[in-house]
């Protein structure tokens, strides 16, 4: 529960922040965004700044991934989204995106297909990397795909989530494809390992998408926005699977629990909060 005591108090953006997030790989890494047009990579132990980046533009979300060292996709009103391994994920006023740091890229690489503000981003887990590979992806995609199944087989076992994800960081792996949904009610997915390429577009919602995230399955890609709707993609077969009418109003946030455990959350301007069960 929490306590009205002050561990401390991090000082220098310049205006208001939009959003604050726990990097997915540091228990003492915080990363905030303002609408200076600041990131900041915070050491909430020390209270100290590790890194500031200089954004175009008003960064509106941050998400982070265990994997790739901790990444963070970003977009602005310049219309660019940009990922960067060794860090953090995130995303604001933009309708393009753009990936750096991947090892197998050899610069900056933008994905286009938006024409509106991007409202938010989020990165595939392994496990749905395996599933878009296996029914989308290169010969070559899924020979490794499939090696690296094996080996975590082996390596992990029964270990669970936990051990998977360390046994992921541990060969360095990074997530394959980026989702990002926009004012323009679009989702796209993009191939970040095939130069951005697009390998799939959901045009079912009929007002601003405003979150994103894979399921622990891997199996789907669930969506919130403005039209109150909350709707679930099957990967495998780039179709929607249920539509939910979830709040009476806007749809402002989507989760998932971060154990593993069979729920998620939503939050709408109808000032509730839903639990919902997953299968």
């Amino acid at each position: 529960v929490c306590s009205s005591d002050l561990v401390s108090t991090l000082v220098g953006h310049e205006d208001a922040v939009s959003t604050v997030s726990w990097l997915g790989d540091a228990e003492s890494t915080l990363i905030s965004s303002s609408r200076d047009g600041e990131v900041r990579v915070w050491d909430a132990k020390r209270g100290g700044i590790k890194q500031t980046f200089k954004a175009p533009t008003w960064v509106r979300a941050i998400s982070s991934t265990p994997l790739g060292g901790g990444t963070v996709i970003m977009g602005g009103n310049d219309e660019l989204v940009t990922l960067y391994t060794g860090v953090l994920a995130t995303s604001s006023n933009s309708q393009s995106s753009s990936v750096n740091g991947f090892k197998q890229q050899g610069g900056a690489l933008t994905l286009t297909g938006h024409s509106n503000t991007i409202m938010c981003c989020t990165l595939s887990t392994f496990e749905a990397d395996c599933v878009i590979v296996e029914a989308h992806g290169t010969p070559l995609q899924k020979n490794e795909i499939k090696e690296l199944q094996k080996k975590r087989s082996t390596t992990v076992g029964e270990g669970g989530a936990t051990a998977s994800v360390s046994w992921l960081q541990s060969v360095g792996y990074t997530p394959k494809y980026a989702a990002t949904g926009a004012r323009d009610k679009n989702i796209f997915v993009f191939d970040l390992q095939l130069a951005g390429k697009e390998v799939m577009k959901f045009t079912d919602h009929q007002n601003w998408v405003r979150s994103l995230c894979f399921t622990t399955s891997g199996q789907y890609l669930v969506s919130c926005g403005d039209d109150g709707l909350m709707l679930v993609y099957d990967l495998a077969v780039k179709r929607l699977f249920r539509k939910i009418n979830a709040h009476e109003h806007f749809v402002t946030a989507l989760t998932l629990h971060p154990s593993n455990r069979p729920y998620l959350a939503t939050g709408g301007a109808d000032s509730l909060v839903k639990i919902w069960a997953c299968s």
